[in-house]
């Protein structure tokens, strides 16, 4: 049987969760860590009318204890059920006592605590996995759901041991302020829309799988998300989320209400300084079924809901996200492929360094379908692909391939491949560049519409500009009267210039 062969049968027997690595594998730019990377290694550049990644690549971040000898296998998903022996392993960062068999088991026989290595491992010469390694002495390893629940409060260094069944929390880890990887394990069966952790704080959380199985009915306003309902100045890496994760939320018109695949409201400092720590979320993957019920202030995202002086880079989003709201409840929407709200703030009133950041290298290849029923004039629908709304932030590779759809006959419409509307009250350029939109995106109103391949709408006088657009779409707006009044105004570029 040929190698394609190989690859086909073995990808038909994928569950959703290996199916995701896929889809992630389609869209990631593996990101050059610093001092670390060898980047002519690892990468296929992005050129006009490229792919990010060769197919079937995958991006996995291990930790081990120092002086394990025993180790363990690495998830061997990105080989589509080649032997082993078939792959080239390259070392990118050699570090002492580190070693990746040619079977793929990672050990650290002589290896200090501290210590980084980094490897590719290629196929027929092209790259199809990265692999970095992180020496850490662990406070402890957790295997089962007792050992995770006892996390609540810690601040140490853990690793998760084994796949482990998440159904009997009846709550989230109310506090986490320490270290977890993962190591690729699952965390599976999950019913609690507040997510595995209610609340993630100075924590760092690396190569956690999530598979969610939420339906629920939740009363008031607040944050819901598989893996954490809130991330305050915290770092989110090479985690996924799959499965089902359906929300049904009771609040009042002016609540407000996150809601994300990875985490419902994400926060981080300003930036005072070019040299400020900026907190992210990336290598994350989002390959779950979405479905929110919602009224008052919404801010929903396939990633995130509410994305607030952090950062979003090389994440995917590849499965559906559905949302259903009725207009006289609702405040506002912001809905995206990525994020709702995207926000950057400044500790001044022009950014220290001289440049917005960067959110980067995002790919949306999901649907997104949107229904409101009724009118208003108090709010209009803000979606895109990647971004509901961003403010003060730039972008850099964002790629829109699946389909967004919006049904709010009554509202005002403001969508775009990218982002639904930008708004920049700094100074410098707010800047939209690498563009590739390729997706599908209807809306259908009776109200105002600005539809855009780019972006639905820019405020006038804000310093914002787009380049470097490799592919665009021109939006269909939809109505039932041949003859609207309102303005209703479709482009490939930016629906109201």
């Amino acid at each position: 049987m040929s190698a394609f062969a190989n690859v086909k049968r073995y990808f038909k027997g994928l569950d959703r969760r290996r199916r995701a690595v896929w889809i992630t594998a389609a869209c990631l730019v593996v990101l050059s860590i610093a001092g670390a990377v060898t980047a002519a290694v690892l990468l296929t550049r992005r050129g006009e009318g490229e792919s990010v990644l060769p197919s079937g690549t995958g991006a996995y971040s291990y930790a081990i204890a120092p002086g394990d000898a025993t180790g363990y296998y690495i998830d061997a998903s990105f080989t589509g059920g080649i032997a082993p022996d078939q792959f080239d392993i390259v070392t990118v960062k050699q570090a002492e006592g580190v070693t990746l068999s040619p079977d793929f088991r990672l050990s650290a026989p002589d290896a200090a605590s501290g210590a980084k290595a980094e490897y590719s491992i290629l196929y027929d010469g092209a790259v199809k996995a990265r692999v970095i390694v992180s020496v850490k002495q662990p406070d402890g390893i957790v295997s089962d759901v007792a050992a995770l629940a006892g996390l609540n409060g810690k601040s140490g260094v853990y690793f998760l041991g084994d796949d482990i069944d998440v159904s009997p929390l009846t709550l989230g880890i109310a506090k986490f302020s320490g270290e977890l990887y993962g190591n690729h394990h699952t965390l599976y069966n999950l019913k609690l829309a507040t997510g595995v952790f209610s609340r993630l704080e100075i924590a760092v959380v690396n190569g956690v799988n999530v598979t969610s199985d939420v339906s629920a009915s939740v009363s008031g306003g607040g944050s819901y998300g598989a893996l954490a309902a809130e991330a305050v100045s915290s770092d989110i890496a090479y985690c996924s989320v799959n499965g089902t994760f359906s929300l049904s939320v009771d609040v009042g018109r002016d609540e407000a209400v996150a809601v994300g695949g990875i985490a419902g409201f994400v926060t981080a400092g300003v930036r005072n300084s070019p040299d400020s720590v900026t907190k992210k979320i990336s290598f994350c993957s989002v390959g779950a079924d979405i479905t929110l019920v919602s009224a008052g202030q919404v801010r929903f995202g396939a990633i995130a809901g509410v994305v607030t002086n952090a950062a979003v880079y090389d994440s995917v989003f590849g499965g559906k996200m559905t949302f259903y709201g009725a207009a006289d409840k609702m405040s506002a929407l912001y809905a995206g492929g990525i994020a709702g709200i995207a926000d950057k703030n400044y500790g001044s009133a022009t950014p220290s360094g001289g440049a917005l950041e960067e959110s980067s290298r995002l790919c949306s290849k999901g649907v997104i379908d949107i229904d409101v029923q009724g009118d208003t004039d108090l709010f209009a629908v803000n979606a895109g692909g990647i971004y509901g709304r961003t403010q003060g932030l730039s972008l850099n590779n964002p790629e829109f391939g699946g389909s967004l759809d919006i049904a709010a006959a009554g509202l005002k419409i403001y969508v775009g491949g990218v982002t639904g509307a930008a708004v920049n009250e700094n100074a410098l350029k707010m800047s939209i560049r690498g563009i590739r939109v390729t997706g599908e995106i209807k809306a259908y109103t009776l109200r105002t519409a600005y539809a855009g391949g780019i972006a639905g709408f820019f405020r006038e006088g804000d310093a914002i500009e787009y380049s470097s657009v490799y592919a665009s779409v021109k939006p269909v707006i939809e109505t039932d009267e041949a003859s609207v009044t309102a303005v209703q105004k479709s482009s490939e570029a930016v629906g109201n210039r």
